[in-house]
């Protein structure tokens, strides 16, 4: 059997950046020991920060033509934890409602609009009708 010591090195080298990436990863995946000889798998890391739902609160509320309405978005990670993050608010019909940056929309004209909440590239959406 032939004795390859560039290959050695390599494994090596290859042993030490999984080590030291594995370091760099304990606080999110845990602490791993006794790892010896070829690692193989998948692993999925989340980040705690990162949003995935967006809830808007009323969902479904009524109003009438110059009145306003309140909205709230809860945005929420993978484990369903309430997270803080941005929220940009969009109204798809700015002739029926228009909506500030605080959530807070203004009913302008009949019909039904969509109020929309963004964190990131996550949308949570309500349905505003004005009378």
């Amino acid at each position: 059997m032939a004795f390859n010591r560039s290959r050695q090195v390599a494994v090596v080298a290859a042993s030490a950046a999984l080590a030291l990436a594995l370091d760099a990863c304990d606080t999110r995946l845990g602490r791993f020991s006794g790892l010896t000889g070829p690692v193989t798998g998948r692993g999925v890391v989340t980040d705690s920060n990162t949003v995935v739902t967006v809830t808007v609160s009323p969902s479904s509320p009524t109003i009438s033509v110059g009145t306003t309405q309140s909205f709230s978005a809860t945005a929420k990670n993978s484990t369903g934890k309430t997270i803080a993050a941005g929220i940009v608010w969009l109204s798809s019909g700015i002739a029926v409602a228009t909506i500030d940056g605080n959530g807070t929309a203004t009913a302008v004209g009949t019909g039904t609009t969509t109020i929309s909440a963004v964190a990131g590239n996550v949308t949570g959406k309500a349905t505003l009708t004005v009378r």
